[in-house]
């Protein structure tokens, strides 16, 4: 067995680990709540709602848990989105670039502001102001 295939094999024993803690800690987490619902006000009310959600990442967890152990899926492959492809994003032929270079090539021949025209050096502050 090469070196790859051992690490790829402790990686997936990781991953199976890391699954079945998470399960763990939800179904943890679930009773706790559950159980500080009912001792708080005798039924079900406000704990349905952290662990339904909750309930609902771990259902796409177990999903990708599946698809890792029984399916052959990569599990270093995260869940990709179906908007990979941007209509927004342009290759370098299609993108039209204006050409700048004359204009820096040839710094005499740009125009400098004088800021002194725009901004008069002084003070920031009055002096009566001060104390």
């Amino acid at each position: 067995m090469q070196e790859s295939d051992h690490n790829d094999l402790i990686k997936k024993e990781k991953f199976r680990k890391k699954f079945f803690r998470d399960v763990m800690s939800w179904a943890g987490t679930s009773i706790v709540l559950i159980a500080i619902d009912l001792f708080l006000s005798g039924s079900i009310t406000w704990s349905r709602f952290p662990v339904f959600f909750y309930g609902i990442f771990m259902v796409m967890q177990f999903f990708r848990f599946i698809n890792v152990e029984y399916l052959g899926g990569d599990y270093r492959e995260k869940p990709k989105r179906r908007h990979r492809k941007s209509r927004y994003k342009q290759t370098p032929e299609d993108a039209e670039v204006e050409d700048y270079s004359d204009e820096l090539l040839r710094p005499e021949e740009r125009e400098y502001a004088d800021l002194k025209d725009y901004r008069k050096p002084g003070k920031l502050w009055k002096d009566e102001d001060l104390v």
